[in-house]
């Protein structure tokens, strides 16, 4: 299991009771704005992380990053936070490999870095 703590942060693998806040957010307009084939349902989310259980999926030498945080904690920063420690992990991991994240054009919140 992967775990990275930063002041205010504690970045992990999920987990089943993590379910819930899962269903909440990828349920929620606000997040699924910008979401694409993302499962929604209660039980197809049980499955998706009983088969994942990690969020960074590498490959071919790239890892490829994707990520949505809950409405309840949008504008506060965390979501620069995480991502600066986990490239930071990774870079350490996989000096060699390459990074690849998208943001939706539509989502100007993220293109402001706000």
């Amino acid at each position: 299991m992967i775990s990275i703590d930063t002041k205010r942060l504690h970045l992990r693998n999920v987990l089943q009771n993590d379910v819930d806040v899962i269903f909440d957010y990828r349920n929620n307009e606000i997040c699924a704005r910008y979401q694409r084939g993302q499962v929604k349902d209660y039980e197809g989310i049980v499955s998706l992380i009983e088969r994942r259980r990690i969020v960074v999926m590498p490959k071919d030498h790239i890892f490829s990053l994707g990520y949505t945080f809950s409405y309840k904690y949008h504008r506060q920063g965390y979501a620069f936070e995480a991502l600066t420690v986990l490239t930071e992990h990774l870079h350490k991991m996989a000096p060699e490999w390459e990074f690849i994240s998208f943001t939706e054009c539509k989502n100007i919140f993220a293109h402001l870095g706000k």
